[in-house]
């Protein structure tokens, strides 16, 4: 199924003439388009099982993103070109297109 999860979503993010979902510049703006398309970030919870079929995973990744938060990770305010209260889906930049 990830085949068609990037066969939808995936996409030449990085700009390097490539598509791949092993690369991060590539794969990590997919994800974020599965997410956003599956409810995020307002139904968090669902988006992230739509990505992994366990409530035990959507657990985890949550935990784990509190902890990089608590330590100050993660971006506060707009993104840079953002006006304030922008959706953050908006912000996955655009697939490089042939």
């Amino acid at each position: 199924r990830a085949g068609n999860a990037w066969a939808r979503y995936g996409a030449d993010f990085d700009r390097d003439g490539h598509a791949s979902v092993y690369d991060p510049g590539d794969a990590i703006p997919a994800a974020a388009r599965y997410l956003c398309a599956a409810g995020a970030p307002r139904r968090l919870d669902r988006a992230l099982y739509a990505y992994n079929h366990s409530w035990a995973y959507v657990t985890k990744v949550k935990a784990i993103a509190a902890r990089y938060r608590a330590r100050g990770g993660g971006r506060r305010g707009p993104l840079p070109g953002r006006p304030r209260g922008s959706a953050p889906c908006a912000a996955i930049p655009p697939p490089l297109r042939r």
